[in-house]
C-alpha cells in the first residue's frame, strides 16, 4: 500500500483488487474468503459481486464484510460470470486486478509473492495447483520458468498450444494491470460460457509486456467439482463453443502481419470440440451456426486438420466416430 501526500491530504493507492463473482456457492465460499482475509500482504480489496444468489452466499459475504472493510459487496441480478467480473472491474481501485472464482482459493502469501515479482508489466502469469473435489486429490503444483516478453502476442504464440494443468487460456492464474485493461477496453463478453476463451487471446494481443514467474509456492488453487457450470455438458456449452470460434475468427483472421499459427489451431480446436460434443439433435443447428469459410481457413495449418474439416462438413456423426476411435 502506497501513500501520497497532496495539499496536506493523504491518498492511499491500493495495490490489488481481487474480483470474486459469487453465485450459489455457500458450501465453498468461506474457504475462498478466508484465504483472502489471511493474506500476509495488506494492500488489497476484495470486490465480491453477488450475482443473484438464492442460497446463503450473500449472508456469508455480509459476515466477512462486517469483519474486514476491505471486502466490498456488490449485489446484482443473475447476469452470469462475465457481467459479474465486468461489474467488479468497473468498481476496482487497485493498480492490479486478480480474478478469483468463489469455489477456489489462494495461498496466504500469494499477494506478497506477487508484489515481490511485479515490475509494471501488463500481465503477470503464475502457476498453481488443481484440486479434484470429488476425489479429494491435489495435482502436482505447476511451476513455470521465468520468462519476459516485450509483447503479449509473442507469449501467446509460444505457449497457447501447450498442455498445462492451469492453462494459458484461463483468466484467474494471471495478474492484470488495471489501467491496461481499461485503456484497451478489455471486458468479458456477456451471456456466454467459455468467456475466458475470448478474453484471454485479446488481452495477450493488446499487452505490451508480459512476464511469467516461477514461484515455489502455488499462488492459485483451482477446484474441479462435479456438476459445476464448466464440467456439465449442455447444448448451451456446445453452441457457445461455436460462438467463441466464430468470434475469434472474425477478430484475428483479418489482422495483417501477425503470427497466426497458434490462434488458428486454437480456433480450429474450438470448432472440432463443438462438433465432437454435439449430437444428432443439434447437428443441423451447429452446421448453420459455424462460419465454414473461417473454419476452412484455420484448418489449413495441418494436413490432419484439413481431413477433419472435410469430415465435419460432410458428416458430423462420422467425424465423431473417427475422432472417438482415434482413426484420424
Amino acid at each position: 500500500m502506497r501513500y501520497f501526500n497532496s495539499a496536506n491530504d493523504f491518498f492511499i493507492v491500493m495495490k490489488f483488487s481481487i474480483i470474486i463473482p459469487v453465485y450459489n456457492v455457500e458450501k465453498y465460499l468461506r474457504k475462498c474468503l478466508d484465504s483472502v482475509m489471511a493474506q500476509t500482504y495488506p494492500s488489497w480489496e476484495a470486490i465480491c459481486v453477488n450475482d443473484g444468489s438464492t442460497d446463503n452466499s450473500l449472508e456469508i459475504l455480509k459476515e466477512y464484510a462486517s469483519k474486514d472493510d476491505r471486502f466490498k459487496i456488490i449485489h446484482q441480478s443473475n447476469l452470469g460470470v462475465s457481467e459479474a467480473r465486468n461489474t467488479g472491474m468497473r468498481a476496482a481501485k487497485g493498480e492490479y486486478i486478480c480474478f478469483l472464482d468463489s469455489d477456489d482459493w489462494i495461498d496466504t502469501s500469494s499477494l506478497e509473492n506477487l508484489d515481490i515479482v511485479l515490475t509494471g508489466e501488463d500481465i503477470l502469469c503464475f502457476g498453481g495447483a488443481v484440486y479434484e473435489n470429488d476425489n479429494d486429490y491435489y495435482n502436482q503444483p505447476e511451476l513455470l520458468c521465468d520468462e519476459e516478453f516485450a509483447d503479449g502476442w509473442s507469449f501467446y504464440c509460444k505457449h497457447a498450444c501447450e498442455n498445462r494443468q492451469l492453462t494459458v487460456h484461463m483468466v484467474p492464474n494471471k495478474c492484470y494491470r488495471r489501467d491496461f485493461l481499461l485503456q484497451n477496453d478489455m471486458w468479458f463478453y456477456p451471456g456466454i460460457l467459455h468467456e475466458d476463451n475470448i478474453f484471454v487471446p485479446l488481452v495477450y494481443y493488446h499487452a505490451k509486456r508480459v512476464t511469467q514467474k516461477r514461484i515455489s509456492t502455488p499462488i492459485y488453487y483451482y477446484r474441479i467439482r462435479p456438476y459445476s457450470t464448466m464440467t456439465t455438458k449442455s447444448k448451451k456449452r456446445t453452441i457457445d463453443t461455436v460462438f467463441v470460434a466464430n468470434y475469434l475468427s472474425d477478430y484475428f483472421i483479418p489482422i495483417p502481419n501477425i503470427e497466426k499459427t497458434a490462434i488458428y489451431r486454437i480456433i480450429n480446436d474450438r470448432y472440432l470440440s463443438s462438433l465432437r460434443g454435439s449430437n444428432l439433435k443439434i447437428d443441423k443447428e451447429l452446421k448453420r451456426l459455424i462460419k465454414w469459410e473461417c473454419f476452412r481457413k484455420v484448418s489449413r495449418t495441418k494436413s490432419r486438420h484439413r481431413v477433419l474439416f472435410f469430415l465435419a462438413r460432410v458428416s458430423p456423426p462420422l467425424l465423431r466416430f473417427m475422432m472417438n476411435h482415434h482413426i484420424v
